[in-house]
C-alpha cells in the first residue's frame, strides 16, 4: 500500500471499534498496520498488529494535531514483530491500557510534538514494552506536553529504557513500573528506579526466552513473579487484589487466564493455550513426554507442549533433572556451545573410553557412555584411536580409516645388499641371515 496505513486507515471517526487483526501488511509510509488521523472520542480495543513491514514508520501511527478536542482510547492491543516501532503518537490525546509491544524493529512507544501549539497528552496504564530494537519509550516535546506511564514493564530493549531526545518532557511521570535489563538507561530524565514504586527485576513470564521465537511467548506472569500485586495500590485487578505490573493487570484485564477451575494448580488460560483440559486435573500427565509432568513445567514456566523448549537439542527433562541447565536457554553456561552438544554422550560397550557415534544419549548421567564418539568397533576394547596398528591382520586397529599390510620399515628392495626369493609366496627364511646385510 502506498502512502501509509498498510492494513487500514481511520480518519475523522467517533465511536468504538473492536476485534481487529492486522498482520502481514506492507507499506512505504507511516502506519505499517494502521493509521489513525484526526479521530475524536474514538475507542479501539482487542487489536493484534503483527509481522507488518515497510521501508520506514511504525506499526500504528496516530496524529490528531488539527483536531480541537482529540481523544483516543486504546485497550488490549498487541504489537509484535513489526519492522518499525510499535506505536508512534504525534500530537494527540491518548489513553491506553493493556498494551503489549514486543519484538519490533524500532522503539516500543514513540511520542512527539513538533509545534508548541499542538497538544500531546499520553497516559499509559498497564503495558509491556519489551525486546524492541530501539528504546522502550522514545519522545521529544515542543512544550508543556504530558506523559504518564504506570504499571508497565520496560524490559530488554536494544536502546534506552526511556530516551527523551531534543526537548525533554516538562511533565513526565513514571510510577510503579518495572524498568530492567535495557541496553541503555535513561536519557533526558533521571533514573526513576527506586522511587514512586518503580523497580528493576526480572519479570518472570509464563514462557519467555530470547532463544525462542516471540510468536511462542506467553507474557502473562509466572506464579512467583515479583510483579504480582506490585502495581499502583490505587488500581485493583478484577479479583480485588492490588494491580499487577504488566499488560495483563488492572481493572479491565481478562483475569480468567489465572483461574484454576479444576484445582490442579495450573492456570486455566495456560492449560487451554496448550490444548490441555482446564476442567480436568491433568497435572501429573506429561503432555510432551520429556520426563517432566505438566505441573512441573507449569511451575518452571516452560513449554509443556514442546519436549525441548529452547531447541538446544536437549529435552527439558534431561536438562532439568540431569544436566542442571536452563530449559529456556540454549547455552546455559554461556560458553558458546549449545547445551545439547555439551550433554551428548556415546555408548562405550567395550569399556575402552571411546564411544560409538551411532548410539547416543542426552542423559548426562548415563552409565557406560562417554563424550568421545571415535570408536570404530565398540565390541572390541583393543580397537580404538589410541591402539597400535598391527599390520596384515585385516583390522583397522587404530580407527584411522583402514587396515594396513606389512612392509619394510624404511628403504626398498632396490636398495638391499642381497635378495632372498622363495619358490612360493609363503616361503620364509629358515634361520637368521643377518650376516648378509640388508635384504
Amino acid at each position: 500500500r502506498h502512502g501509509g496505513g498498510g492494513g487500514g486507515r481511520i480518519d475523522y471517526s467517533q465511536g468504538s471499534i473492536s476485534a481487529l487483526e492486522l498482520s502481514g501488511n506492507h507499506t512505504d509510509g507511516e502506519g505499517l498496520a494502521l493509521m489513525l488521523i484526526h479521530n475524536e472520542e474514538l475507542s479501539i480495543s482487542d487489536v493484534l498488529a503483527s509481522d507488518n513491514s515497510g521501508s520506514r514508520g511504525s506499526a500504528v501511527y496516530v496524529n490528531s494535531a488539527n483536531s480541537d478536542s482529540p481523544f483516543l482510547q486504546l485497550a488490549d492491543w498487541t504489537l509484535a514483530r513489526n519492522s518499525g516501532s510499535g506505536f508512534e503518537i504525534h500530537s494527540a490525546v491518548v489513553r491506553a491500557a493493556g498494551i503489549a509491544v514486543f519484538d519490533n524493529g524500532g522503539h516500543g512507544l514513540h511520542i512527539q510534538t513538533s509545534n508548541s501549539y499542538n497538544t500531546l497528552d499520553v497516559a499509559v496504564e498497564g503495558c509491556l514494552l519489551s525486546d524492541n530494537g530501539g528504546s522502550g519509550v522514545y519522545g521529544s516535546s515542543a512544550g508543556t506536553d504530558s506523559l504518564s506511564v504506570t504499571n508497565c514493564v520496560v524490559s530488554k530493549n536494544a536502546g534506552d529504557a526511556v530516551e527523551f531526545n531534543a526537548n525533554p518532557f516538562e511533565y513526565a511521570v513514571f510510577e510503579h513500573n518495572d524498568l530492567e535489563a535495557n541496553v541503555g538507561g535513561f536519557s533526558g530524565m533521571p533514573d526513576p528506579t527506586g522511587t514512586n514504586g518503580n523497580i528493576s527485576v526480572e519479570p518472570e513470564f509464563m514462557l519467555y526466552s530470547p532463544d525462542i521465537d516471540s510468536d511462542r511467548w506467553d507474557l502473562h506472569l509466572c506464579p512467583g513473579s515479583p510483579l504480582i500485586d506490585a502495581g499502583d495500590p490505587s488500581i485493583l485487578d478484577p479479583d480485588g487484589s492490588r494491580s499487577d505490573i504488566g499488560a495483563y493487570g488492572g481493572p479491565n484485564a481478562d483475569f480468567s487466564y489465572y483461574e484454576d477451575n479444576d484445582g490442579d494448580g495450573m492456570y486455566d488460560g495456560w492449560e487451554e493455550s496448550l490444548g490441555l483440559d482446564s476442567a480436568l486435573d491433568d497435572g501429573a500427565a506429561d503432555l510432551d513426554s520429556d520426563g517432566l509432568t505438566n505441573a512441573d513445567e507449569f511451575a518452571l514456566c516452560i513449554d509443556a507442549s514442546d519436549s525441548d523448549s529452547d531447541d538446544d537439542g536437549l529435552t527439558d527433562g534431561d536438562e532439568v533433572l540431569d544436566f542442571g541447565g536452563d530449559p529456556l536457554e540454549g547455552d546455559s553456561d554461556g560458553d558458546g556451545i549449545p547445551d545439547g552438544m555439551e550433554c551428548m554422550l556415546y555408548a562405550d560397550s567395550d569399556g575402552d573410553g571411546y564411544g560409538d557415534s551411532a548410539v547416543v544419549t542426552s542423559d548426562c548421567t548415563a552409565a557406560n557412555y562417554v563424550s568421545d564418539a571415535t570408536d570404530c568397533d565398540d565390541a572390541d576394547a583393543a580397537v580404538n584411536p589410541a591402539a597400535e596398528e598391527v599390520c596384515n591382520n585385516g583390522v583397522d586397529d587404530d580407527c584411522d580409516g583402514g587396515a594396513v599390510g606389512c612392509s619394510l620399515a624404511g628403504g626398498s628392495l632396490g636398495s638391499a645388499d642381497a635378495k632372498y626369493i622363495g619358490e612360493r609366496a609363503d616361503d620364509g627364511a629358515g634361520r637368521s641371515a643377518s650376516a648378509a646385510g640388508d635384504f
